[in-house]
């Protein structure tokens, strides 16, 4: 169900599988048939407490279920593997399907019990003739599960050291700064993947320019898009205490004496031009456009 969180006026904020009992958010959603084997103990859907009477909080931790339950999902249906942050997610929801939690054979040990329905279901994904769970037949998510399971953290991926880099003040700065950032770092999304930090090589540095020559970006602006990658790296070295060199680190990018084209001033039919239509429109941009043209500052 959709819960309204705040309505300041001309929109409305809602969030998604919050139901509230007394003063304390729950998270609810129908598990899709075709997936419900993978909840072995509640089959049609998924209910449990996010431990807050803060409705924000509540919406938070609910998207963040959402995802890994969308990703593990979409695992499950293609049978395709999942990688980089993708994987963690599928790997936690792996783990909340069955009822367990990262780290929790500590508590399994102590009261001498295991988790049945998870072993089970790796034994089946093993597909092994003597019933043993051997780990290198595991889809990925289940692998990784297991290694959560026992204790072994998350490493952090490029999107935690992004958040890392911009909690220690470090980000771009000034209003034009942040696009520009935000641009590069998509690109770079989309052609390397949001993958642990450990897991970047050269090859995805240089693959990452060639990219963007193969696209016709000029050499001016690779260089400003690794300019605002590598400090990120170079964040995430640092804090996550990662012994490796900076993969942006001497970049090699093309083209680097290629001819600067410089923009011609605009000809005075074209400013007369622009006037007219500003005069037709009549609107606070169109103002001010027209306030640039009469000082003479369109060159």
């Amino acid at each position: 169900m959709a819960v309204v969180l705040r309505e300041p006026g001309a929109y409305t904020l809602k969030a998604k599988y919050l139901q509230r009992r007394d003063n304390t958010w729950y998270f609810r959603r129908r598990v899709p048939s075709d997936v419900q084997r993978h909840y072995p103990d509640k089959p049609n859907q998924i209910f449990v407490s996010l431990k807050t009477s803060d409705p924000r909080k509540a919406a938070t931790l609910a998207h963040q279920l959402a995802l890994e339950q969308n990703t593990f999902w979409k695992s499950c249906r293609s049978g395709q593997d999942v990688v980089g942050k993708d994987l963690q997610l599928a790997a936690m929801q792996t783990l909340k399907s069955f009822g367990l939690a990262p780290g929790q054979h500590r508590e399994f040990e102590r009261l001498g019990l295991e988790p049945d329905q998870f072993l089970d279901e790796l034994r089946y994904l093993s597909q092994d003739e003597e019933g043993r769970i051997v780990s290198d037949a595991l889809p990925p998510q289940y692998a990784l599960a297991v290694k959560l399971y026992y204790g072994e953290t998350l490493p952090p991926t490029l999107t935690d050291a992004r958040d890392k880099h911009f909690a220690l003040g470090l980000g771009p700065k000034g209003g034009k700064s942040r696009p520009q950032f935000d641009n590069a770092f998509d690109l770079f999304l989309s052609i390397a993947g949001d993958l642990p930090i450990n897991q970047y090589r050269r090859e995805h540095a240089n693959e990452f320019v060639a990219t963007l020559v193969d696209r016709g970006v000029k050499y001016t602006t690779i260089k400003r898009y690794v300019a605002q990658l590598s400090p990120i790296f170079t964040t995430a070295i640092r804090e996550f205490e990662i012994q490796r060199q900076n993969i942006f680190s001497g970049v090699v990018i093309p083209n680097k004496d290629e001819p600067v084209e410089k923009r011609l001033p605009f000809s005075l039919a074209e400013i007369r031009s622009i006037q007219v239509r500003c005069r037709d429109v009549d609107d606070q941009r169109r103002w001010a456009t027209s306030l640039v043209s009469d000082r003479g500052l369109c060159g």
